[in-house]
């Protein structure tokens, strides 16, 4: 999946039904709904005043691995026989890991009073509610096939990056495979959360980290990362006494709670426990998952890269299913594999049965299935990452353009799910958009226009699309790198940490910044002025633009009336440097009227430009006061407005030249006496 989305898809509205998901046959644990998916289009409420700043959220750990596609897979163990049982594997219980606290806790369940052999429960396609039989080939496990992560169903499939801490003190990271078990849970191997010795490494913990990639194209590192779904961060971490004390195999299943409810955007899958070999052998399994092992002479396995491997169970020893392989790099189990979901289509549900776990390989591949118990810790483990509380998450905001001029619209979208069990009726939500230097979209950032508004009718576990309307990127945006993405008003729900999009969430943009001239204001003198007579005027032009335009000329002229063109009477031209974006450029400079300029009553404006000015529509001003300028027929010569024997010299040379300037009476184009008496004349009677 791309960050662009399809708009044609969503100019229709649609609404899907929930699907009641029940925890095992007779269990007492909770029934719980999942993967409602609703269209709503939101309204903007006029409000463009930003709400005051709240202090910045940042994801603890965000990123802090090194490059993925650098990192050592979690080995399988690699194992000749069957792993002795440690204990029945009706035994044990289940064990959870505060991540933050590092606090770990037995968890009681009440007891089952269950007499089924097999049970499970359907999952979710995800927020476009997709539909693929891709994965539906019925044949033996023989040579896996890479596939496109960001399709469904492999999208629900997750690279895991793992960091633990060694006995010594170290870090040590580990890359791995799981499969979404719903929005903020994932089912993985026992051993990709509590790690014993991989590699001889003495660990014997829970992992400090572990960062999930649901659908993850190959593309990341420690600094940036761009995906199909981005990633979410581990907050709680589940797995099995048997595991965890005894390292027992039958017991190696594990669960992720994670920080972000990818799952309503990729879906999840359905789940199934127990059942004898004969109902194992009769289906036919699917695998998706992230090899990352070097496998032999053509290592071809480089860790970016999703596969799938289908095909049937030969046998299931204890509890575990067991394949036939046959040596080689796409017929064989290999490292970073571990913890991808084994699953099997019923109807349109595809139900993960079991976990990769272990292997030699080269001629045989164990997967370790679910069982009663563990799926009721199942119902109790996803019950705890839903919480009960209301919250709402901003996920996935989208534009139409990714690469924008600043002063464009484009038109927004994004999702807005309730991944928690709360059924809050029906409401009014408030939302904001903003245009960031980063991805961790904040009231801090740029708001761009106001506050949106739409009202619906949440049911638990529902993921609603939003279509957000339009915004402008401000025309003062610089050419640059930025981060467009969406934030809930605090009020909306009674977690706000969540309520902005961050990471893959907020969409990149590259902004093509402008150059915009605007002509303010012009101050010029009021009253009468003759011909010639010079004045001071004030000025005011910025560049409201981002960027920094080319030279800039400042065009002086006198108007008959408000509209200054470049037909009016040119009094003054100033030419200046480029002026940078987001500047102002304020003088006050001498002008001049032309000392043939007609008496009249005057508007003093001017006309600023650049060649690169996008907008010519708002380059001119003019003072709103109108000067009048004065007939004085005999002011021929400097100074101006004072008569004396440069004005008498000046126009007796004009004269014998037969200069228009001379020709005062008619009949003009004649010069001759009349012109000598109108000079004489207005020179005796003095300029105004």
């Amino acid at each position: 999946m791309s960050h662009a989305m399809n708009y044609g898809a969503l100019l229709t509205l649609t609404m899907a039904a929930g699907m009641a998901i029940a925890g095992p046959i007779g269990s007492s644990q909770p029934v719980y709904t999942t993967g409602h998916a609703g269209w709503v289009d939101a309204t903007p409420t006029g409000d463009t005043t930003p709400l005051p700043p709240v202090a910045e959220m940042e994801r603890p750990n965000r990123r802090a691995h090194p490059p993925i596609d650098q990192i050592p897979p979690m080995p399988l163990s690699h194992v000749l026989d069957m792993p002795p049982l440690t204990a029945d594997v009706g035994e044990g219980a289940p064990v959870f890991f505060d991540v933050d606290t590092r606090e770990e806790r037995i968890v009681q369940l009440p007891a089952s009073q269950s007499r089924a052999t097999s049970g499970g429960g359907s999952g979710f396609n995800g927020a476009d509610l997709a539909v693929s039989n891709d994965d539906g080939i019925s044949r033996s496990f023989g040579t896996m096939t890479e596939v496109n992560p960001g399709d469904f169903p492999w999208r629900m499939n997750v690279k895991l990056v793992m960091r633990f801490v060694d006995e010594g003190g170290t870090d040590r990271f580990f890359v791995a495979s799981g499969s979404m078990a719903d929005a903020e849970t994932v089912l993985t191997a026992g051993h990709c959360v509590y790690a014993h010795s991989p590699n001889g490494i003495a660990i014997n913990d829970w992992a400090a980290d572990i960062w999930v990639y649901p659908g993850w194209d190959g593309v990341g590192s420690a600094d940036e990362f761009s995906g199909n779904f981005g990633e979410a961060h581990s907050t709680g971490l589940g797995s099995w006494t048997g595991w965890v004390n005894n390292a027992s195999f039958e017991n190696d299943l594990g669960f992720i709670r994670v920080n972000r409810a990818v799952g309503m955007l990729t879906g999840w899958y359905g789940w199934w426990w127990g059942g004898d070999c004969a109902s194992v052998q009769s289906r036919t399994y699917n695998v998706g998952s992230y090899p990352a092992e070097g496998c032999g002479i053509s290592g071809l396995h480089n860790g970016r890269d999703q596969y799938y491997w289908w095909g049937t169970y030969d046998s299931c020893p204890g509890q575990q299913l067991q394949t036939t392989t046959t040596p080689g790099c796409f017929t064989a189990q290999w490292g970073g594999m571990s913890g991808g979901g084994s699953y099997f289509i019923d109807g349109g549900s595809r139900n993960v049965h079991s976990v990769i776990s272990n292997s030699n390989n080269s001629t045989f591949a164990r997967h370790v299935k679910q069982w009663e118990g563990w799926s009721d810790y199942r119902v109790d483990f996803v019950n705890g990452s839903r919480g009960s509380t209301f919250d709402l998450q901003a996920l996935q905001a989208r534009y139409t353009d990714s690469t924008p001029t600043a002063g464009q619209t484009i038109t927004g979208e994004f999702d807005a799910p309730n991944p928690t069990n709360a059924n809050p009726g029906s409401a009014t939500y408030t939302f904001r958009h903003y245009l960031s230097s980063n991805d961790l979209i904040s009231s801090f950032d740029t708001l761009l226009g106001g506050s949106w508004v739409y009202t619906y009718d949440y049911a638990a576990m529902q993921n609603v699309h939003i279509n957000s309307g339009s915004v402008t990127i401000p025309i003062g945006t610089p050419s640059g790198s930025y981060y467009i993405g969406v934030e809930f008003d605090p009020a909306t729900d009674a977690v706000d940490s969540n309520d902005n999009t961050a990471g893959w969430d907020s969409f990149p943009v590259t902004v093509s910044g402008v150059a915009d001239l605007v002509a303010n204001s012009l101050s010029a003198p009021s009253g009468t002025f003759n011909p010639g007579e010079s004045f001071v005027i004030s000025y005011n032009v910025n560049n409201q633009g981002g960027d920094s335009s080319n030279a800039v000329g400042l065009d002086v002229r006198a108007s008959l009336n408000t509209i200054i063109s470049t037909g009016d009477v040119q009094i003054g031209q100033f030419n200046y440097a480029g002026l940078s974006g987001n500047s102002t450029l304020a003088n006050s400079v001498v002008v001049t009227l032309p000392p043939t300029m007609a008496p009249g009553t005057y508007y003093i404006g001017l006309i600023a430009s650049a060649s690169d000015d996008v907008n010519n529509g708002n380059n001119s001003t003019f003072d709103a006061i109108p000067i009048t300028v004065a007939e004085c027929v005999a002011d021929f010569a400097p100074a101006y407005g004072v008569l004396d024997f440069d004005d008498v010299l000046a126009f007796l040379t004009a004269f014998g030249s037969q200069s228009s300037t001379a020709d005062l009476a008619p009949p003009f184009g004649t010069f001759d006496f009349d012109d000598i008496l109108r000079f004489l004349t207005s020179f005796g009677a003095g300029c105004p």
